[in-house]
């Protein structure tokens, strides 16, 4: 095994991994721009008769707009409990551990694949059911003939540019620009670190990785919310002159370094033999 990390080296394991994979990309590709699309369907159809005039269109466009945005979410948790799903089998786990990589060249490859490589693959399956979407409009006759992808790239283009201007009335209003951007980097790091704690479930479970992490977070914050109302519970008071928005940006950001480190101890530890339901 390679020691160390090289650029070059990781640019070829990169393309071996999409190489291996684009068979089951281009599936996972088209099954959700089906799935996109039948939701699509089956909404305009089912307030056909509702939004049937011109004006009410728009809104039903930032409806769909906000369920592809709820679709995004959950697809990015999947594909980062999916990070080590190409060593599923003993087969798989002798030829990935063999490869000529470093450790931390392979780790960060499946990394850039559950990240950017799901995120593009959302992005081309939107795309293509949004544009199946348009050419049933015009086979049927008129209905809301409007782009859901273009729809939504505005919304975020407004969203950005009314938070640096100040001027947002959106999620993240505020009276300035400095407090919007806080409460965006508040934001933003509370998402990564959900996402990076499905990446180390998505490293330490074997079996049914991305159902295993789901419940275990769900016993998690079960076991937590029982505590904040039990008799053990602890009050922690943050005084006026730090405020929980400048804090919690470092402190999300700190815990996803730490779930992307566990992650990365524990892949360490795979073998081509492992526990039956953690890779330990």
């Amino acid at each position: 095994m390679e020691k160390g990390f090289d650029l070059k080296r990781f640019g070829l394991m990169v393309r071996w991994d999409l190489m291996t994979n684009w068979k089951s990309s281009v599936r996972i590709v088209l099954s959700m721009a089906l799935g996109l699309l039948l939701m699509y369907e089956l909404s305009t159809h089912a307030y056909d008769t509702i939004y049937s005039i011109p004006d009410q269109w728009q809104k039903r466009l930032l409806e769909l707009v906000a369920f592809t945005n709820t679709a995004l979410v959950f697809f990015m948790l999947a594909g980062a409990g999916l990070i080590f799903v190409c060593m599923k089998t003993r087969q798989q786990r002798i030829a990935f551990i063999m490869l000529p990589a470093s450790p931390a060249e392979k780790f960060l490859a499946r990394l850039l694949y559950a990240t950017v490589g799901f995120f593009v693959m959302f992005f081309a399956a939107s795309v293509i059911a949004d544009v199946l979407r348009l050419v049933i409009c015009l086979i049927v006759g008129p209905r809301m003939f409007s782009s859901v992808v273009l729809t939504g790239m505005g919304e975020l283009y407004d969203g950005i540019t009314g938070l640096l201007t100040g001027r947002d009335d959106r999620m993240f209003y505020a009276r300035d620009i400095t407090e919007g951007l806080w409460n965006m980097a508040t934001f933003a790091s509370m998402a990564l670190f959900v996402h990076a704690l499905y990446i180390l479930g998505g490293s330490l479970f074997r079996r049914h990785a991305l159902l295993s992490t789901t419940f275990s977070l769900i016993a998690i914050g079960l076991i937590l919310g029982w505590l904040n109302v039990s008799p053990y519970s602890v009050n922690v008071m943050i005084g006026d002159v730090i405020k929980p928005t400048r804090i919690f940006p470092f402190f999300f950001g700190a815990l996803t370094v730490l779930c992307y480190w566990c992650a990365y101890r524990i892949y360490r530890r795979m073998q081509v033999i492992n526990n039956k339901w953690i890779n330990l």
